[in-house]
């Protein structure tokens, strides 16, 4: 990764820093752990919905034993002390990036750079906020506390979408410490889009239809399975599966799947008039984006975690008849309007500020 420094830039993995030291600092502080962990029980008391008999203990045991005396634990005790040594040997930092996911290192690293009084800290929120990702919501007053044991936060945090912004400032964070960028994930798309290199129209005697696999291989199976027993010689199915859920387009004997996993989704997009994913696929934004049709599929036992949920011209199907419904009226269906959903400037003259 560091033979050409000067276009690449410099990398360092954070294990180079472990040594003896640290691991005996991490045994030491995870038996403290173990010591304390009983007082730490008294919480199922707190768990009871007050004025109910509901009790949410049996929901949150697992993850909190293993947060605290677990893997986990263990894990985030080694950030701690990896990002302490790092920072602590590290010359002045005026500005510092990170892509912000709120997961246990990056409050290992927050805390570490403030504590060695580095410059700006950013989070870099680079995609788009689904409604259900808890990870990015935290109550008011874990904002606005000033303890010294207040959750660790970033100085500033970088938005590349409007509605991530709305979500931000709609659970209380200051928009003072809220920064506005160009999005570098969808630039591709977006840039293609503003040069109309994507046809409004694919000229071909078949519907072209592209499915997305989801990295749970049971959500992307059903919906195959669905496809399967309405195959048709009007479509042509390909496929690209999630890196981390490959499908074997052999197991699916009724359908004829061009694979296309191996192919850049921002490459191949426009050739399609349609797109066919799982409710939990991101990768549908791009082809939101590049204002192919989009149909998600939904399990009937599974919650709607689309990312496109609540947006104009989305078909959400969860059956046979429900998808076949939709395939054939599908040359009908209006085209999806992805209203700017995100900054864009070729230029990129925010991030030029930004660096500045």
């Amino acid at each position: 990764m560091n033979s050409n420094k000067e276009k690449n830039g410099f990398h360092q993995l954070i294990n180079e820093n472990l040594n003896l030291n640290i691991f005996f600092k991490v045994l030491i502080n995870y038996i403290r752990l173990i010591v304390k962990f009983p007082l730490l029980l008294n919480i199922k008391n707190k768990s009871i919905l007050e004025g109910s008999k509901i009790n949410f203990w049996h929901l949150i045991k697992n993850d909190l034993y293993d947060s605290y005396i677990g893997y986990t634990s263990v894990q985030n005790l080694f950030w701690i002390e990896l990002f302490d040594e790092l920072l602590k040997k590290m010359p002045y930092q005026e500005k510092g990036f990170y892509t912000q996911e709120n997961q246990g290192w990056e409050k290992a690293l927050i805390i570490a750079w403030k504590k060695y009084n580095h410059g700006d800290l950013h989070g870099i929120n680079n995609g788009f906020i689904r409604f259900w990702d808890t990870r990015f919501f935290e109550d008011k007053r874990t904002l606005e506390d000033t303890d010294r044991f207040r959750n660790p936060l970033p100085d500033k945090v970088i938005l590349t979408d409007r509605t991530s912004l709305n979500y931000y400032l709609e659970y209380g964070y200051n928009e003072a410490n809220i920064i506005k960028a160009e999005t570098i994930r969808y630039f591709d798309i977006i840039n293609k889009i503003n040069q109309k290199k994507i046809n409004d129209k694919i000229k071909s005697s078949k519907i072209k239809i592209l499915i997305l696999g989801d990295y749970v291989l049971n959500s992307t199976h059903k919906m195959l399975l669905c496809l399967e027993s309405i195959n048709s010689e009007k479509f042509e199915w390909q496929i690209k599966s999630h890196p981390a859920c490959i499908i074997n387009v052999n197991n699916y004997k009724k359908i004829q799947l061009k694979d296309r996993t191996n192919e850049n989704l921002t490459q191949i997009i426009s050739e399609f008039n349609l797109v066919i994913a799982p409710a939990a696929t991101f990768a549908v934004f791009e082809a939101y984006l590049a204002n192919i049709d989009v149909t998600v599929f939904l399990d009937r036992e599974e919650l709607n975690i689309s990312p496109l949920r609540g947006f104009e011209n989305i078909n959400f199907v969860y059956d046979k008849k429900s998808l076949k419904k939709m395939l054939d009226f599908q040359m009908n269906r209006k085209k999806p309007n992805n209203k700017n959903i995100f900054w864009y400037d070729e230029n990129l003259e925010e991030w030029k500020k930004i660096f500045k």
